[in-house]
C-alpha cells in the first residue's frame, strides 16, 4: 500500500534528520499526533501536508513513495562510524541501489550490458594482481594512469562518482550478486580529486581481491584488505619501474619538490607517494610528519586533514593529458551512464523526466541538456 511505503520512508527520513516527532510536525505545520498517524502508516495525508513535511525534513516530497531497494553485497569505506552516520549511509546505499538499478535497465533496454574483463585474474599478490590488471586492460607497462573512469568503464566496472552527503566516506564497492560489479566514489569538496582517483582503483582492488567480502552484510574496514587494496592502487597506479625511474629522475631535488614532482607525472596524493617510499623500504611511518614540517618550512603550507598540495583543480585536468586538444568530455558524474541515457532519450524508450531522475537533474536543467543534445545531432 502506498501510504504504508510513505510511513517508512517518513520515518527513515525522519530518524536521518535527527528530529523527533513534535519537531517535524512543527516544522510542517501539523499536530504531532497527526504526523504520528502519517509515519505509522494509520492515515493518507494531503500533498499539500507532505508538502510542508518534506520541506520540514529537507527532502523531496517523491523521496516519500519510493520504494527502498536494497544492496546485499557492499563494502563501505568510512571512517569513525557513528548511529547517525550508520542511518546517512543506508540513505546513501537506497540512492546508490537505485542509480545501479537504473543503470542496469538502460543496459537492459538498449541491449548493451558491459563485459566484465576481470573475473578470472586471480593472485593474492597485490602488485602482482595489478599488473595483470594493466596487462588486460591495455595499459603499457609504466605508462601513468591518464583516465580512471575510461579504464573501470574498460573492466567493465560500472561507476558512479557523485557527491555523497557523508563527507569522510570516500568510496564503496558492489559485488555481481547486486547487479555490479560497481564501485562508487564520494566527490564532497573537501576530498581531493586525487583522492577520487585512489578511492576508485582501492574499491575496485576489494573486487578483485576479496570477492569473499561481498557476504550480504555492510563491512566496514578490515586493516588487512585495507592495506591490500592500498598497495594494489599504488601499484596499478605507479608500477614499480615507472616510480623508480621518475624517482631517480628527482632525486637531487629537495625531498619535498621530489616527492611533489612524482606525484605531478602519476597524478596521486603526495601520501601515495610517502606510502610507496615506505613499501619500497626507502623510509618509516615518520616520513609523513617529517614531510608536513618540511613542506610547511618551504611553502608555508599545512597538511592537516585533507589539504592536498598542488591539487588538481578538477577531474578534466587529471584526464587532459591523454587527450586531444579541444576533447569535450562528458560530466564526471554521467561517464557510461550518461551516454546510456541520452541513447534511450534520443530512441524514445525514456520520457526527459525519466532521463532527469536517472541523472539527478531537476526538469529544467534536463530540458536545457536535451536541447544540446538535438544541438549536436546534426554534426
Amino acid at each position: 500500500m502506498v501510504k504504508q511505503v510513505v510511513a517508512k520512508n517518513l520515518f527513515r527520513l525522519r530518524k536521518i534528520s535527527g528530529l523527533n516527532q513534535h519537531e517535524v510536525a512543527d516544522k510542517a505545520g501539523i499536530s504531532r499526533p497527526a504526523y504520528s498517524a502519517i509515519e505509522k502508516g494509520k492515515s493518507d495525508p494531503r500533498s499539500d501536508t507532505l508538502h510542508r513535511i518534506a520541506i520540514a525534513l529537507n527532502v523531496s516530497i517523491r523521496d516519500f513513495f519510493i520504494e527502498m531497494p536494497e544492496l546485499k553485497s557492499v563494502r563501505f569505506r568510512m571512517s569513525k562510524v557513528t548511529e547517525q552516520k550508520r542511518k546517512i549511509r543506508e540513505q546513501e546505499i537506497i540512492r546508490i541501489a537505485r542509480w545501479l538499478n537504473n543503470y542496469n535497465y538502460l543496459e537492459e533496454i538498449l541491449d548493451d550490458k558491459l563485459e566484465y574483463k576481470l573475473s578470472a585474474l586471480k593472485s593474492k599478490d597485490p602488485e602482482s594482481l595489478a599488473k595483470k590488471v594493466r596487462k588486460e586492460l591495455g595499459i603499457e607497462e609504466n605508462q601513468p594512469v591518464y583516465d580512471v573512469i575510461e579504464v573501470i568503464n574498460r573492466a567493465g566496472i560500472k561507476l558512479y562518482f557523485s557527491e555523497l552527503t557523508l563527507d569522510d566516506f570516500f568510496g564503496l564497492s558492489i559485488g555481481e550478486k547486486d547487479g555490479g560489479p560497481a564501485i562508487c566514489v564520494n566527490t564532497a569538496p573537501n576530498i581531493s580529486i586525487e583522492r577520487q582517483i585512489f578511492t576508485a582503483i582501492h574499491e575496485m582492488a576489494h573486487l578483485l581481491l576479496h570477492k569473499e567480502s561481498f557476504n550480504g552484510e555492510l563491512v566496514d574496514d578490515d586493516k588487512d584488505e585495507e592495506r591490500e587494496a592500498n598497495i594494489f592502487a599504488s601499484y596499478f597506479l605507479m608500477p614499480r619501474a615507472g616510480f623508480n625511474k621518475e624517482l631517480e629522475k628527482y632525486r637531487d631535488l629537495h625531498p619535498v619538490d621530489m616527492v611533489l614532482s612524482v606525484k605531478r607525472i602519476f597524478k596521486v596524493s603526495y601520501r601515495t607517494v610517502l606510502m610507496r617510499l615506505i613499501d619500497e623500504g626507502m623510509a618509516d611511518s615518520t616520513v609523513y610528519p617529517k614531510f608536513a614540517m618540511a613542506y610547511k618550512r618551504l611553502y608555508g603550507g599545512n597538511l592537516k586533514g585533507h589539504f592536498e598540495p598542488e591539487a588538481l583543480a578538477a577531474y578534466n585536468e587529471y584526464a587532459a593529458d591523454n587527450e586531444p586538444e579541444g576533447t569535450v568530455r562528458a560530466e564526471m558524474s554521467g561517464n557510461r551512464l550518461y551516454s546510456l541515457v541520452r541513447r534511450a532519450f534520443e530512441k524514445e524508450q525514456i520520457s526527459l523526466s525519466r532521463a532527469a531522475e536517472i541523472l539527478e537533474k531537476n526538469h529544467d536543467e534536463m530540458r536545457e541538456l536535451a536541447l544540446t543534445w538535438r544541438e549536436k545531432s546534426w554534426l
